[in-house]
């Protein structure tokens, strides 16, 4: 998986968003790739790290601000964000211009609401697994972002949902 990751961050250009990413084989590549204009960690207090040596480290709550439409590609491991990855998905919706990589270990559930989530706005999704984990590549370049609103609401609900089932059969 790595191999393959490291072909796709070779061919990014522009300007790219790191979310999450805490492999050094990885966040090497990314700064070692000099077709790359600007490199941009989220940063949210203590829930995304801060050991990114070159990347400016932007907050969640002022990145629809700062950044929209003017973000080419992002880059974010699942793992490294699980309590927060609802947050990334919906404040990342209009941000990106080109496409969005997540990858990590393969949990079946949160891969296929994330992939559930984007194919709703008519983005295609291209999911490659390698063993336990997993590249999932989505072309947000025709993205449609209509009823963002009623999808929350109804996201939310179906979290609690399935919170309260969770602690039902624990």
């Amino acid at each position: 998986m790595n191999e393959e990751l490291n072909k796709i961050i070779k061919n990014i250009k522009g300007t790219l968003l790191i979310v999450g990413v805490n492999n050094s084989y990885i966040l090497d590549t990314i700064y070692k790739n000099k077709k790359l204009d600007g490199i941009y960690s989220l940063d949210r207090a203590k829930l995304f790290n801060k050991n990114e040596k070159n990347a400016i480290p932007v907050k969640l709550k002022k990145i629809k601000k700062e950044f929209k439409n003017n973000l080419d590609y992002m880059l974010c491991d699942v793992n490294g964000i699980n309590i927060d990855l609802r947050k990334v998905l919906y404040n990342t919706y209009k941000l990106i211009d080109k496409k969005i990589i997540y990858y990590g270990m393969y949990d079946e559930y949160d891969v296929d609401r994330i992939v559930r989530k984007y194919k709703r706005f008519g983005c295609v999704c291209n999911k490659k697994m390698y063993g336990d984990n997993f590249i999932l590549s989505i072309d947000v370049h025709n993205i449609k972002v209509t009823k963002l609103f009623l999808y929350k609401i109804s996201d939310t609900f179906i979290d609690i949902i399935e919170g309260i089932g969770n602690l039902l059969v624990s």
